[in-house]
């Protein structure tokens, strides 16, 4: 288990999906907005997600985009406050996406993004995401909501 209990916290990226938004439901472009906010706030970010290939991206599924632009350009920087990425609505991302998209969560985020860099969902108790997310390592590593 990650040991995260610092007391500075920056919300760095926002995504609120919505499933009656082609836009704000697809998880592509959520992943691409989270590297993009995230390239205003973290130093050294930006000069790193310009010298990817973006036609190279486009060809990506979701998890291989993932890594190329928010694990590996995040990977060697460091922030001195812990970075929080809000993904509100989780139910409402495009249903062929959803389970990628959970997966990357339950995956990849936990276990490959910087210590720095954490993530918050919501979504509606009655879908099977929080189901999912409660048999995840995610919440059995995730700090009291007082420590985030």
């Amino acid at each position: 288990m990650r040991n995260r209990k610092s007391k500075d916290l920056t919300v760095g990226a926002l995504h609120f999906f919505k499933h009656d938004d082609q836009r704000l439901s697809d998880a592509r472009l959520c992943i691409y907005s989270i590297a993009n906010q995230l390239a205003n706030l973290v130093p050294g970010l930006g000069e790193r997600l310009e010298s990817l290939e973006r036609s190279e991206l486009e060809k990506e599924n979701l998890k291989t985009l993932f890594r190329h632009i928010i694990i590996e350009p995040c990977s060697g920087l460091n922030m001195k406050s812990r970075v929080v990425v809000v993904l509100d609505a989780l139910d409402e991302c495009n249903p062929n996406q959803r389970k990628e998209l959970l997966d990357i969560i339950q995956q990849c985020w936990i276990n490959e993004t910087p210590e720095w860099l954490g993530i918050l969902v919501s979504t509606r108790p009655e879908d099977y995401i929080p189901y999912k997310l409660k048999t995840s390592v995610l919440l059995k590593s995730t700090p009291k909501m007082s420590e985030i």
